[in-house]
């Protein structure tokens, strides 16, 4: 913004320079997002399959064996 030090920017000027760095921003943060969530879901669904294996081999170690 060192070419407009002198002039005064109408509101229209000030959104056109700003918009690429909010926009940036903006996507930068929505990926952090993705990848957090990501990162979440996966974690999630590793407990939730070591609980069902946890559960399966309970119940055929409780089952009387066929004869």
């Amino acid at each position: 913004m060192d070419d407009h030090q002198e002039q005064k920017l109408s509101p229209r000027e000030m959104v056109r320079a700003h918009l690429p760095i909010v926009l940036d921003l903006v996507k930068t943060a929505s990926l952090v997002v993705i990848a957090v969530s990501g990162l979440l879901i996966s974690h999630h669904t590793h407990e939730m399959t070591l609980e069902i294996k946890e559960a399966n081999s309970q119940i055929t170690t409780t089952e009387a064996p066929i004869p």
